[in-house]
């Protein structure tokens, strides 16, 4: 905790001399099960390792591996993530939090599991998921030192802890959310029954907090001096500049174009949002050292107004809608199974692709319509026909116009979709993938609070091409497919220009940074002689960019010589290559995947 301690010959007066309490962060460290959970057998229990960290629990290199035909099929056991039966403790600890959160106190929960212990889950976190949630820490984290001869485990342990302390990056306690929307808009709180019998619909019905999905609670006290109840406010007991909140806005009627005020007649309406943030801060005054301070923060934003859906689709940001889905995602997973969720995640993608491309004929005609009486459509100028329609000649296949390939802001939801459901929060157990429920729920409340660009590049990692000529080093290719055989064809693609051991490859995800020579990955034909690689400043400026981009800070990674480290490399890689793992059932990539969404979509 922190708190301020002022001289006494001086004493501070007015409301400020109240604030000499800002709050503070609760660390648990457990071994295993709290109190009488010892004796529960919910969850999977199936291989326990370490879970949460950036966002994932598999086994470093071995993400999508799939050793032999026995490998490939599916265990039934390993589609639950909620635990089922009958059971209190996930509410206990939902109250705890919220407790906490009043006392402007986040508690974070760290398990550590080492060799001596049992092989079997500890079946804790998805109820003590609540607790860090509801008193606004990001979720638990299990840390298993099995065998960790390289300490990579107590390195992690090491960097969590660190990012958790306020001298690592500035915090707030005690903090309020207010969010006030304008007339037919509303917050989307409808909940399932928290009075459930069943452990999972009740773990499903705590998700989000009041319509909030996220580390924070609804403030249900009643106001002071007006006796009302506390609306549409919530509150954490402490945050960053990382902590990340979602809801989802329902319209409950029309929106009005104009309305009439009083003075100036008949205005244009102009649909606003407005977010007031309050919160106790610790700072340096320059003049008697460190104290508290209450601040407020109010944003306005408008909401524009689409009328027609090729507005809404050219405006929609990607980044947050993976941030909005993954939560569908997330109460799909908890309400029934993971089977669930990868089956909403499918039909929302179909749904979305059938209205884009219907939305591209309705659109067609109206632009017929305005041609026809000499109207002028403007405004609209990226919408080519020939790339959304199958009727119209252009360059994209049936399947590629099916996909949305030629929408500029839909693009890419296919593969974003997909990412998603490869995450290790939601893909199916087989291979050498068989997380516990523990380990999965950890992966996945870290994802729930990963601002919209971390998330993306946990679920589909950043692959770049640098050349490392001398001082002059130059990003080559941004952004690669995340497949062997695209990043193969880049490499070969700048070989031209630049000589093989100059090229070097950058992978960018919150569970590791990487920098590799190409070697790596496309072994020269003639033999190399290991020599020292040295990284020009321009990449490590880049590594530090990206580095310091995540809450927690990667562990970053060297493999310079491909004589030694090429197989390491290799594997690190595969992790990251989307598009060429495994969808089951029928053993699809992303490719197979693909043509099954289109011909679904054609139907």
């Amino acid at each position: 905790g922190q708190s301020q301690f002022r001289s006494q010959s001086n004493p501070p007066k007015g409301i400020e001399s109240a604030l000499t309490y800002a709050g503070g962060r609760i660390m648990c460290f457990l071994s295993g099960p709290p109190g009488e959970m010892q004796s529960t057998s919910f969850g999977v229990r199936g291989r326990t390792g370490s879970g949460g960290f950036g966002g994932g629990c598999a086994e470093s290199g071995l993400r999508f591996s799939i050793q032999d035909k026995n490998d490939a099929e599916e265990s039934s056991d390993g589609n639950n993530c909620a635990p089922t039966g009958k059971s209190s403790f996930e509410t206990y600890f939902n109250q705890l939090g919220h407790s906490c959160s009043e006392a402007a106190l986040a508690v974070d929960v760290l398990l550590l599991k080492t060799q001596e212990d049992s092989l079997e889950c500890m079946n804790s976190v998805p109820h003590l998921r609540y607790l860090a949630d509801r008193s606004g820490a990001p979720g638990p984290l299990l840390f298993s030192f099995e065998e960790d001869i390289d300490n990579m485990a107590l390195e992690l342990l090491k960097r969590e802890v660190v990012s958790r302390t306020p001298w690592h990056r500035p915090m707030a306690y005690g903090s309020f959310l207010r969010v006030r929307v304008s007339e037919g808009l509303g917050i989307d709180s409808a909940l399932l029954s928290e009075s459930a019998i069943d452990t999972q619909m009740r773990m499903a019905s705590l998700y989000q907090s009041g319509g909030l999905m996220g580390p924070a609670t609804l403030a249900n006290r009643p106001l002071a001096a007006s006796g009302h109840n506390w609306r549409e406010l919530w509150q954490m007991g402490a945050c960053d500049d990382t902590s990340t909140v979602a809801i989802d806005l329902e319209v409950l009627r029309r929106i009005k174009d104009w309305v009439y005020l009083e003075n100036y007649g008949d205005v244009l309406f102009k649909p606003c949002l407005q977010v007031s943030f309050a919160y106790t801060a610790v700072i340096d005054d320059g003049k008697e050292g460190y104290i508290t301070a209450r601040r407020l923060r109010v944003t306005t934003m408008v909401l524009p107004v689409a009328h027609d859906t090729e507005t809404l689709y050219s405006n929609l940001d990607p980044e947050a809608l993976a941030v909005v889905l993954y939560h569908k995602l997330a109460m799909a997973s908890l309400t029934d199974d993971l089977g669930a969720a990868r089956e909403v995640g499918l039909k929302w993608l179909i749904d979305l692709l059938v209205c884009t491309y219907r939305s591209a004929e309705t659109h067609v005609k109206r632009r017929e319509a305005l041609n026809a009486n000499s109207f002028s459509h403007d405004g609209d100028s990226i919408f080519f026909p020939n790339e959304r329609l199958l009727d119209r000649d252009g360059e994209l296949s049936e399947r590629d116009l099916l996909l949305a390939h030629g929408h500029e802001s839909l693009c890419a939801l296919p593969l974003l979709v997909y990412s998603l459901l490869q995450s290790d929060a939601f893909r199916r157990s087989c291979g050498a993938f068989f997380p516990s429920t523990d380990s999965r729920i950890a992966a996945s409340a870290q994802m729930s609070s990963m601002t919209p660009p971390v998330l993306v590049r946990c679920i589909a990692p950043k692959l770049e091409i640098w050349s490392n000529t001398g001082d002059a080093q130059e990003l080559l290719i941004d952004n690669i497919d995340l497949s062997m055989e695209a990043l193969e064809l880049s490499i070969l693609e700048c070989q031209g220009s630049v000589s093989t051991d100059k090229l070097v490859i950058l992978l960018d995800s919150p569970w590791q940074i990487m920098v590799c020579l190409s070697e790596c990955i496309i072994k020269p034909t003639s033999p190399t002689v290991s020599q020292k690689i040295n990284i020009g400043a321009t990449i490590k400026k880049r590594v530090e960019q990206a580095r310091s981009s995540y809450r927690v800070p990667p562990p970053v990674l060297y493999t310079l010589d491909p004589t030694t480290d090429g197989g390491s490399a290799l594997l690190r890689i595969s992790d990251a290559l989307i598009e060429d793992s495994i969808a089951f059932p029928g053993k699809k990539n992303f490719q197979h995947w693909s043509d099954e969404v289109a011909n679904l979509v054609n139907e």
